[in-house]
């Protein structure tokens, strides 16, 4: 497919990079979660990063999602907490081919057009362990939450859940799961198609769903997957 590259230049003030700014932002930030006031946050899984957001030091910035990628500048106002700019930045504008991801690609994207404040965190518990966190709020209040992409893979993956095989025509396996969680699953257009409790086994039936892609909710957690 053919990529087309767009330049996007805003007209705002842009004051000096604060020498006192923590460190600990210029780094990979992995994309944790999407929330939307009065909504269901999305959650992606760190495992399969949906989206990366790299800031450094010289206000340069890039970001990539699993369709497109995004470059330009950006200023942090203050150290740990205030405000935020994105300027002089272009994005390709590939189609992922599948209306889900779309989306969110452009509610990634559209974070660099309407970024308000950021704030910071070293006090955030998840997994039984306290991480480092940034969260982005745009001027229509979306909160745009990241991990560090330096987080250790083989510690996530103790408390997080895996699901396989996918694609499948009959069974799910999900793994980490306790018995007796509470599990969803939606069609893509948002749908309930089926619900219940992971068994003794922690297999879900889905042989009676149509074939097509589907959403699994479970633990606060979110996967993808085929139904053949």
């Amino acid at each position: 497919m053919k990529k087309f590259y767009i330049s996007i230049v805003l007209s705002v003030l842009v004051s000096s990079l604060s020498y006192g700014q923590n460190p600990n932002i210029f780094q990979e930030w992995i994309l944790h979660s999407i929330e939307e006031e009065g909504q269901e946050p999305i959650l992606f899984d760190p495992l399969e990063p949906f989206a990366t957001f790299t800031p450094s030091e010289n206000q340069e910035f890039s970001a990539e999602t699993q369709c497109n990628y995004t470059d330009g500048k950006v200023n942090f106002l203050d150290d740990e907490e205030g405000e935020i700019s994105f300027f002089e930045f272009g994005t390709t504008l590939n189609s992922c081919n599948d209306p889900e991801l779309d989306d969110w690609d452009w509610k990634f994207t559209n974070m660099f057009q309407t970024a308000e404040i950021f704030e910071y965190r070293e006090d955030v518990w998840e997994n039984n362990q306290f991480v480092n966190a940034l969260f982005i709020t745009t001027e229509d209040n979306i909160v745009y939450s990241f991990r560090e992409s330096t987080l250790h893979t083989t510690d996530l993956s103790k408390s997080l859940i895996r699901v396989y095989p996918n694609p499948t025509s009959d069974y799910l396996k999900i793994e980490n799961a306790k018995i007796n969680s509470e599990y969803q699953i939606l069609s893509l257009d948002g749908k309930l198609v089926q619900a219940g409790k992971i068994n003794a086994n922690s297999q879900l039936n889905v042989s009676n769903l149509a074939k097509g892609i589907y959403v699994l909710k479970v633990n606060n957690q979110v996967f993808k997957f085929l139904k053949k």
